[in-house]
């Protein structure tokens, strides 16, 4: 019989992993995600208790590529990892978080076909990453360029609200 994991030791133990193959960098992207992450679902309405289940996967999203950098396949790759450490829809919020709302993505989901929480992953890593190389304006202006294509449009609507609060 084996023991899962609690999302807060792995995370404990993936932040420390992270931090020694890729740098102190990395593990404050990954918390800035799971703060934006979070902040995103909660701005949306999500019940606190999913607030949570959010910031745990996005703390988690990227955890396939500390061990295969290719950025194509470390939803899917991640969601196999976590294995029981995560529930079923956390999983999957990690395995999808890189399809696209026009359905250009690697299965072709499209719009309301992928989760809620997968679409708000996405959301927050990319303004996480934009704002990394870019003033505040520019990022969300690159968010807005990117809605209807690659991102939600109601959930850049709402990082917006976010970023002017």
């Amino acid at each position: 019989m084996t023991t899962a994991l609690s999302p807060t030791t792995l995370a404990s133990s993936y932040l420390q992993l992270l931090g020694e193959h890729r740098g102190p960098d990395a593990v404050d992207r990954a918390t800035h995600v799971a703060v934006w992450a979070a902040s995103l679902a909660e701005e949306i309405g999500w019940p606190q208790a999913d607030v949570q289940r959010m910031r745990e996967a996005a703390l988690l999203h990227e955890i396939g590529t500390v061990f295969v950098g290719a950025e194509q396949i470390h939803g899917e790759l991640g969601s196999v990892m976590l294995g029981e450490a995560v529930d079923s829809e956390q999983s999957a919020w990690i395995r999808w978080q890189d399809e696209r709302w026009d359905g250009r993505g690697a299965e072709g989901l499209c719009g309301e076909q992928i989760l809620e929480g997968a679409r708000v992953l996405q959301i927050a890593t990319t303004w996480v990453d934009e704002r990394d190389r870019r003033d505040a304006i520019t990022a969300i202006t690159r968010c807005w360029a990117e809605a209807g294509r690659r991102l939600w449009p109601a959930g850049v609507q709402a990082l917006t609200r976010l970023y002017r609060s």
